[in-house]
């Protein structure tokens, strides 16, 4: 299994886009990172699925101590490396949207090929 890393910065809308456009049951986690320090984002804001609220957490800038508007997505990155429940990590953006078998065919082809 995979883990989906997503980094949004303001966009709910695409983010919610976004997650929906993930198919539960080719994935372990998601992983959302926002980089808004003024607003939190929560699960309760999400409008996707059930199931797909399950499998997400999320995570703000305050909860790695990280203040002052600084280009933080190389942190974050390496954060979700750490945090991921898998040893496969599939990244993107809120903007990012997945066709139906886009994250099956990618985490079968870390088998193959490793980065």
């Amino acid at each position: 299994m995979i883990s989906i890393a997503i980094f949004t910065y303001k966009r709910l809308n695409k983010l919610n886009r976004c997650i929906t456009s993930i198919n539960h049951f080719d994935c372990k986690e998601i992983l959302v990172f926002n980089d808004d320090e003024e607003n939190a984002l929560g699960i309760e804001q999400l409008s996707v699925k059930p199931e797909l609220k399950k499998q997400i957490k999320i995570f703000n800038p305050k909860d790695f101590n990280l203040i002052g508007r600084e280009f933080r997505k190389p942190l974050y990155m390496n954060k979700a490396v750490e945090l991921s429940c898998t040893n496969k990590i599939l990244f993107s953006d809120d903007d990012g949207v997945f066709d139906s078998n886009s994250v099956m065919i990618h985490d079968k082809q870390l088998n193959n090929y490793k980065f």
